[in-house]
């Protein structure tokens, strides 16, 4: 892929299970890591027939999350029970690559595993919370924030930040009661360590989650949100 700046393939898998089962912890398997940009599985919601594999921009239409991975993350393992997989669930893995450096002849291979167990303990899910539609004009910086209110009596487990190559800082924090506790606080982001952080939070009625990210944009054009490397995302 020499000449392919930015690349989206999505890969379909069905019948991954015989019977209800719980992901007890993801893996991802790296093959060519200096050119993957991330890795996301998410589980289909709709019914549209899909092919074994196909190129793909943003996040599949009709799908939630399920695991994300970005470069410098390790393994994702639930203290006890995990995340519920069924037999009728389909599957659409997304692996984004970005060879700006125009290495020649990279033929990938990476995956993610899946290690299942039965159904017992808790159960999780997977959320991305964040602000979204922004933009950082040429040669400045710029915050932005988002809040969101989740169930009361929700438990964060780990909180994932991610932004992409002109972020600066990022911050995490709970609002109660005219309270704020900061959840994670990043203020040199580095796009190569990208981690989930244990974090157990669990929430109460009037609740607030606030998302920030700083970047701080040095080139000549204005950088917007979006998918591609050259864009920004601020989540978690």
């Amino acid at each position: 892929m020499p000449l392919v700046s930015d690349r989206y393939q999505c890969f379909t898998f069905t019948n991954v299970v015989a019977a209800d089962q719980f992901v007890r912890r993801f893996d991802v398997l790296l093959d060519h890591p200096e050119v993957l940009h991330h890795a996301v599985l998410f589980r289909s919601t709709g019914d549209a027939a899909l092919a074994p594999s196909y190129e793909c921009a943003g996040s599949p239409p009709e799908t939630l999350y399920t695991y994300t991975w970005a470069p410098g993350e390790d393994a994702l393992q639930f203290p006890d029970g995990g995340l519920r997989i069924r037999p009728a669930d389909r599957y659409i893995l997304q692996l984004h690559y970005n060879n700006s450096r125009n290495l020649p002849d990279i033929r990938d291979r990476s995956g993610v595993r899946l290690s299942v167990g039965p159904v017992a303990g808790t159960e999780y899910g997977m959320v991305a919370i964040g602000p979204v539609g922004f933009a950082i004009p040429a040669r400045s910086e710029q915050r932005v924030a988002s809040g969101c209110t989740l169930a009361p009596g929700t438990r964060i487990l780990a909180s994932m930040p991610h932004m992409h190559e002109i972020g600066r800082g990022y911050e995490q924090v709970l609002l109660r009661g005219g309270q704020r506790t900061p959840i994670i606080t990043l203020t040199h982001w580095q796009f190569e360590s990208q981690y989930f952080y244990d974090l157990p939070v669990t929430l109460q009625a009037g609740d607030r989650i606030e998302t920030a990210c700083t970047f701080n944009n040095t080139t000549s054009r204005t950088v917007t949100n979006g998918s591609s490397t050259s864009d920004e995302m601020c989540f978690g």
